[in-house]
């Protein structure tokens, strides 16, 4: 892990977005796909505002959601509906919304049928 510090969020997010750009590059060198796991919230914004500026295969790039709240896709309170700004919704992994259990006994296997562990974590603040 490093450290970097910058005097705004947008340079913090284009560094940090070329930093992971460069980790998903890495890692589809080793193998056929990524598993990147985000958060959602003001804080990470920066970042992926520059990450959609990068040149990534996100065909190959597995989404999931590490906090996303129990609430319908198309909430404002949503992450889901937040990275749809940003990411191409073909590598946004959904939670399948019934009950709570469901839900996630159901992402739980998405999630292992994608990969067994995440290769990226993007979490705010």
């Amino acid at each position: 892990m490093k450290n970097i510090i910058k005097e705004n969020a947008d340079n913090l997010g284009a560094i940090s977005a070329k930093a992971i750009a460069e980790e998903i590059s890495s890692v589809l060198n080793r193998k056929n796909n990524v598993m990147m796991g985000i958060s959602g919230g003001n804080s990470v914004k920066e970042i992926f505002s520059h990450l959609r500026e990068e040149n990534i295969s996100w065909e190959k790039v597995n989404i999931f959601f590490i906090d996303e709240r129990f609430v319908p896709l198309d909430s404002d309170e949503s992450n889901y509906k937040q990275a749809l700004d940003y990411f191409p919704n073909s590598s946004l992994i959904p939670i399948t919304y019934t009950n709570l259990n469901d839900s996630a006994i159901d992402y739980t296997s998405k999630f292992y049928n994608k990969g067994e562990k995440f290769d990226i974590i993007i979490l705010g603040a």
